[in-house]
């Protein structure tokens, strides 16, 4: 299991954990207007230092968000320098707030 990198002082680095995972709506109660469920994949920022905490805590927020999360597509530790410029404001949203989440939804069957 990747682990916080430590700077030469011992301290945790500046990174946070990013995962990506497969979920799906929880209830029926949740289905888009034309009545069909849909999936998403979640990409998580968690500024958590452990990483079964942290992935804990992603999985906490996609259900609470009304999905039921599946399964972990992708998951690493991430410092700044290695974000997207796209990434780049959800990893500082993450740093100042704890957590950010972005779901990618899309419809599943007919």
């Amino acid at each position: 299991m990747p682990t916080p990198k430590r700077a030469a002082n011992g301290r945790v680095r500046a990174g946070l954990h990013y995962f990506v995972i497969h979920s799906l709506q929880a209830t029926p109660k949740s289905r888009r207007r034309d009545g069909r469920r849909e999936g998403a994949y979640v990409c998580c920022w968690i500024d958590f230092p452990i990483q079964d905490g942290a992935l804990h805590l992603a999985r906490f927020f996609i259900r609470r968000a009304g999905f039921r999360p599946r399964t972990v597509q992708e998951r690493k530790w991430m410092e700044p320098e290695e974000c997207s410029p796209e990434g780049a404001k959800f990893f500082r949203e993450a740093k100042e707030c704890g957590a950010s989440l972005v779901f990618e939804r899309y419809p599943v069957g007919s």
